[in-house]
């Protein structure tokens, strides 16, 4: 093995895993430091976070079901990503992908599963596209950045998914806005009903082998396919891919817009798994901003993406149950610790270009 390999390979072991790895370690530590600030033993906080979480199979069950909308949103900056794109608008992409594929599903009623269901996740997907192509137009087009745009567009979206919902879609007599329950033919099997050993009465769903299988088809998409060669392409670098022949425009709207398909699914875990079966806004704020965390952390791969939803779900869940044990210790604890993965992960990754730019230069 040259030198050349190896140095590739070392890149990729700090940046793919030693980095992430190292975040997290970092801020489960400070996480403790805060704990036992707090008058708490933080071993035993955490070992209760894990017997919470994978105690019992209901405990894993619940861990699932809070980590899955966190891929969606994530996959939507991962796959923005790849193009050389930032799209920070997955919160009003969820929200329009949300209010569509609700509408779909208390709309048309008669439909029997799975045809509604398939059609509610299409509805979601393209309402989270729709929302997500705008900026990549304003991009092509005006040359605004989508930064700028998609920021933008998550009030835009928030409040007229609020607009709709309290003026056109709620019972007056409710007690909080919300839509009308979608049929049942849009229900999301419970995993229990597809797999044996998880339990009755938890919410974990099919949006999670959903997820899976979304996480398996990106890959195959980016790495197998002409699209996929022209969206990475775009990304390292668009002077050359433009001069070999791709067309930088219509590739730059069409990746926002699939970017914005994956969020426009993330609430279907909500509305259409176990539970209330309505577009709920007040459940999902957040989210997409956490989404951010997750894609970053996961290195933007989608095998990644999964294994950092699945730790989101952890301390989410976690710190739920946890409350009942350790009532000193505030629950927003867990929203620090996701803070500091993100942050010391920004600093890692710096850290370790540098080292490995002085292995270069010494090469």
């Amino acid at each position: 093995m040259n030198s050349e390999r190896r140095r590739e390979l070392l890149f990729n072991l700090l940046l793919n895993g030693a980095a992430p790895l190292i975040a997290i370690l970092i801020a489960f530590a400070i996480g403790g430091l805060v704990i036992t600030f707090l008058g708490t033993n933080p071993f035993a906080f955490f070992s209760k976070m894990l017997d919470l979480n994978f105690g019992s199979m209901r405990g894993v069950s619940q861990m699932i079901y809070r980590a899955t909308p966190y891929f969606f949103t994530a996959m939507a900056l991962s796959f923005a990503f790849k193009a050389g794109l930032f799209n920070i608008g997955a919160e009003g992409q969820m929200f329009i992908g949300g209010l569509a594929l609700a509408w779909v599903g208390f709309t048309f009623t008669w439909l029997p599963f799975p045809i509604l269901f398939v059609l509610c996740l299409v509805a979601g997907f393209l309402g989270g596209a729709l929302w997500g192509a705008i900026p990549g137009y304003l991009k092509v087009k005006r040359g605004a950045h989508e930064v700028i745009t998609t920021i933008m567009m998550n009030f835009i979206a928030v409040a007229m998914v609020q607009y709709i919902v309290q003026n056109h879609f709620m019972d007056p007599d409710w007690g909080i806005p919300h839509t009308p329950s979608v049929a049942k033919g849009a229900y999301a099997p419970s995993l229990s009903a597809i797999i044996p050993w998880f339990p009755q009465g938890t919410r974990a769903n099919i949006m999670f082998l959903v997820a899976i299988i979304l996480a398996g088809l990106t890959l195959v998409l980016l790495q197998r396919t002409k699209l996929g060669y022209e969206i990475r392409a775009t990304g390292l670098n668009p002077s050359s891919a433009e001069y070999a022949g791709i067309n930088i425009s219509s590739r730059t709207v069409m990746t926002m817009a699939i970017s914005g398909g994956f969020a426009g699914m993330a609430t279907a875990n909500f509305v259409l798994g176990p539970g209330s079966h309505y577009f709920l806004k007040s459940e999902y704020g957040g989210i997409g901003f956490s989404g951010i965390a997750v894609g970053l952390l996961g290195r933007n791969n989608p095998l990644g993406v999964i294994l950092a939803a699945v730790l989101f779900g952890f301390l989410e869940n976690g710190a739920l149950g946890v409350q009942l044990y350790f009532p000193n210790v505030p629950r927003q604890i867990v929203e620090i610790m996701q803070a500091i993965i993100l942050i010391t992960l920004v600093i890692v990754l710096e850290l370790a270009r540098k080292f490995l730019k002085r292995l270069q230069k010494r090469g």
